[in-house]
């Protein structure tokens, strides 16, 4: 269960259904195959991908995106310890 949240935080960071849709995709990967396609699971015009540990801080973030992020804003972190 460990190794799926490594994989589910990113997806925290996109917003909304898309991230519902993502989050979903990325279970059905990881149960059927123990890996993850993040191409598939998150289509878009995109290139890097963050990943960020347990409880994280908005700090942490803004430090390893190198510009601002508003985790509370931007994330699911505060409401979910999955």
């Amino acid at each position: 269960m460990n190794r799926l949240a490594l994989f589910v935080a990113p997806v925290a960071l996109v917003s909304g259904c898309a991230a519902e849709r993502a989050s979903a995709e990325i279970g059905r990967q990881y149960e059927r195959q123990w890996a993850v396609d993040l191409r598939a699971a998150v289509p878009g015009d995109w290139n890097r991908v963050c990943f960020l540990g347990p409880y994280p801080i908005a700090e942490d973030a803004t430090h390893l995106l190198g510009r601002p992020w508003d985790l509370q804003d931007h994330s699911a972190v505060w409401q979910s310890d999955g």
